[in-house]
């Protein structure tokens, strides 16, 4: 497929008023909210170590005499809502017959960006294991509110935390069968990036693919997919959990992914930005402006 027909941005050659956000209105948006509106690294790292010292292997410990069914209950009943409470995202999965306990933190950093990193505990696992799932960069958020027409990322926060749940599911899957590249569905857009040998979600930017009329590579992966929930709009995470387990087991169920969609074994290549041109467009047309109505004004005193 052509270069041309994976140009991203809208259709026309103008910009729609209020469908988009001023470029450097929603840059400067996303540094502030990566400063100072997600969960800082060291707070997330003092929680892990409090779970990992306590919450963790008391709940295993005591899920010994349970049931896998009981465990599972217990763990989502007690355990899940009071971790919630820390603004962890916490699940418990079943991986070859042992149950895991799964924490899920979504942190900010104004030069990294956002970093989607779960803790894994389990009797299987002397010392419980924190590992990184995704990162979404300063860009992505940026394209993501300005692509949008937000200039608040509050207003973007459930198409994050859904690109956050769904990409915690999909890295083991892109770690096994070796994906180079994904996209993640998330409200009014993609995010699409690099994936390396270990499944690390790396998502560069925030597209809105079809705006143009025309195909893209990513159409049938994402019609695959179908529309992510929101989890603030849902009434338990727990439903967002199961939506995504529903979604592995679905795609999976006639072989690997990527040979049903083989363009998740291709090298991620970063595209053309028709929306930049436009914007650079517009600002070079209101520079010209600006410096012809003070040649005017030179000229007229």
């Amino acid at each position: 497929m052509s270069n041309r027909s994976e140009t991203y941005g809208a259709g026309s050659p103008d910009i729609a008023p209020g469908e988009y956000v001023d470029p450097r209105v929603a840059e400067g948006s996303a540094r502030r909210a990566l400063e100072y509106d997600f969960m800082r690294p060291a707070t997330a790292q003092s929680l892990e170590r409090r779970a990992q010292a306590d919450m963790l292997p008391t709940l295993l410990r005591m899920g010994n005499g349970l049931s896998a069914r009981e465990f599972r209950r217990f763990v989502e009943q007690k355990a899940l809502p009071r971790m919630a409470r820390h603004g962890m995202h916490a699940r418990v999965i079943s991986d070859g017959g042992i149950l895991q306990v799964r924490l899920l933190s979504v942190l900010g950093d104004p030069v990294e960006g956002i970093r989607v990193s779960e803790m894994i505990a389990a009797s299987s696992i002397p010392v419980p294991q924190s590992l990184t799932v995704a990162v979404i960069r300063p860009h992505a958020l940026a394209r993501c509110m300005q692509r949008s027409g937000e200039q608040d990322h509050r207003n973007v926060k459930g198409e994050l935390l859904g690109a956050a749940v769904l990409a915690s599911f999909l890295a083991p899957v892109a770690a096994r069968e070796q994906w180079q590249q994904v996209a993640l569905p998330a409200g009014r857009g993609v995010f699409v990036g690099r994936v390396d040998d270990a499944g690390l979600f790396t998502l560069a930017t925030f597209i809105r693919p079809g705006q143009n009329g025309r195909a893209t590579r990513w159409d049938a992966f994402l019609h695959a997919i179908g529309p992510v929930p929101d989890p603030s709009k849902t009434t338990s995470r727990k439903q967002m959990d199961n939506w995504c387990e529903a979604l592995v087991a679905r795609l999976s169920a006639a072989g690997p992914i990527s040979v049903r969609f083989p363009v998740l074994r291709q090298p991620y290549m970063p595209r053309r930005d028709a929306l930049d041109e436009r914007w650079a467009a517009r600002e070079r047309t209101a520079r010209t402006e600006r410096d012809g109505e003070l040649v005017t004004s030179a000229f007229s005193e």
